[in-house]
């Protein structure tokens, strides 16, 4: 159990890292276990979601688009909105 609990943070620790996650296997593994961690928000969500994916992933058929559009609309819970609402704030006038 504890291989498959370290390939799974490695696995999405390493995904994460090439879309520009900074998030260490530490930071990772406090998220797995529900212990809290410093970071943006985004990344924490990145990390949430891709933890959400991971544990559903035998429920996906990776032939079918309708899928890979659920697995997709996991990966970007509350990211699009995180962001259009960081673009508003950075966007405004002080």
């Amino acid at each position: 159990m504890q291989l498959r609990k370290e390939n799974k943070i490695k696995t999405i620790h390493h995904s994460l890292a090439i879309e520009g996650n900074s998030f260490s296997i530490e930071n990772i593994t406090a998220i797995l276990e529900n212990k809290k961690v410093i970071g943006s928000k985004k990344e924490i969500f990145e990390v949430t979601n891709a933890i959400q994916v991971y544990d559903d992933l035998s429920k996906f058929n990776p032939l079918k688009e309708i899928d890979l559009k659920k697995a997709h609309k996991i990966l970007t819970f509350e990211l699009v909105r995180f962001l259009k609402n960081s673009l508003k704030s950075s966007n405004t006038l002080h």
